[in-house]
């Protein structure tokens, strides 16, 4: 999944995107680069949790088939943004500098993140549930660190779902192309349409959704992960072959 700049108000961030017809990197003030971020393995995303009259915040979620995992240079086992900004409290703290320590290199091949779920979680399933892998503990630094941040119960912080958030960097632009899912509210049912132009001759799923004139974002986005878990779902194990 993709995040729009802060200073961006996220229907004017999809309009550019389809203008553009790429997700374009923005300078992230953390690395002091400009940056693409997702999420691996579905929308994770919360935006404020307080109601709005405000249009302009109606959450929209993107989802890549996993080709676009060859577009990323580096990856980290959480959420680098919450992390800086002190929302994991002690927990996080103990974890900086971070920058270079939990950084993963991507190498442009797409397979680091499968092996981060490996050592972290051991299969695809336990990392969508967040069951980190015991043995982490025994294993060399900085993986017991990991393991103990994973595991800490921060839900006083409102934060317990870290642990299904691999983040993802790129440098380069991303093209639509690989476009699997898009959820996005029914007022912008006009600016998707257009999306079929830089996708074709594929057309991907898409969740349109209601709202009510004052929303929580939050609540939406809520939605929007239940949504977008179906089209996961796809991808976390492969069936079986038949035996003949």
């Amino acid at each position: 999944m993709a995040l729009p700049p802060s200073h961006v108000s996220i229907a004017r961030w999809f309009v550019n995107i389809v203008e553009q017809g790429e997700l374009a990197p923005r300078m992230c003030s953390v690395f002091n680069q400009a940056l693409i971020y997702f999420f691996y393995g579905g929308v994770f995303y919360r935006t404020g949790d307080k109601p709005t009259r405000n249009a302009a915040e109606l959450p929209i979620a993107f989802l890549f088939d996993p080709g676009v995992l060859k577009s990323f240079f580096r990856y980290y086992p959480f959420d680098t943004g919450a992390l800086a900004s002190g929302r994991y409290g002690p927990a996080g703290e103990r974890l900086k500098p971070f920058e270079e320590t939990y950084a993963v290199a991507g190498d442009y091949d797409g397979s680091a993140p499968s092996k981060m779920v490996y050592f972290l979680y051991q299969t695809n399933q336990r990392y969508l549930q967040g069951n980190v892998n015991d043995d982490l503990a025994k294993m060399p630094g900085p993986l017991p660190q990991v393991s103990a941040f994973l595991k800490d119960d921060l839900s006083k912080h409102g934060v317990d779902q870290r642990q299904a958030l691999i983040e993802c960097h790129a440098k380069e632009p991303i093209s639509l192309k690989g476009l699997l899912w898009v959820g996005f509210p029914e007022t912008m049912t006009d600016v998707f349409g257009q999306i079929y132009y830089l996708t074709k001759p594929s057309m991907p799923d898409y969740y349109k959704y209601e709202s009510h004139v004052i929303f929580n974002p939050a609540e939406i986005a809520a939605k929007l992960e239940l949504k977008a878990a179906e089209v996961v779902k796809r991808f976390v194990s492969l069936p079986k072959a038949k035996s003949a």
